[in-house]
């Protein structure tokens, strides 16, 4: 979210910015710029995280196994169950 955040206040400020005294100057643009790499970067390993975690619990077979099995080729002999939310989450949905 941070990042997020981050990209849409340079965004705002590159495009927006018409007067003189809001324009980043001289250090500070190589700051936004390092600034810039490091927040596309986070939000695509973010997201790519994000994309892993959610196909092993919908397919029931993690990063490694799935990499294994398309090294073989044996993708299409999987019979691996989605993970049920309580195994993930816990038996007891009362927040305590």
């Amino acid at each position: 979210i941070g990042s997020a955040l981050a990209l849409m206040i340079f965004g705002c400020n590159y495009f927006f910015c018409n007067k003189e005294s809001c324009e980043f100057t001289g250090v500070l643009v190589q700051l936004v710029r390092i600034m810039t790499v490091i927040c596309v970067g986070s939000l695509l390993f973010t997201s790519s995280m994000l994309m892993n975690i959610t196909y092993g619990i919908m397919t029931g077979i993690g990063t490694i196994d799935r990499l294994k099995k398309k090294a073989t080729n044996t993708m299409g002999h999987s019979v691996e169950e989605p993970i049920s939310l309580e195994d993930v989450f816990g038996m007891n949905r009362n927040i305590t």
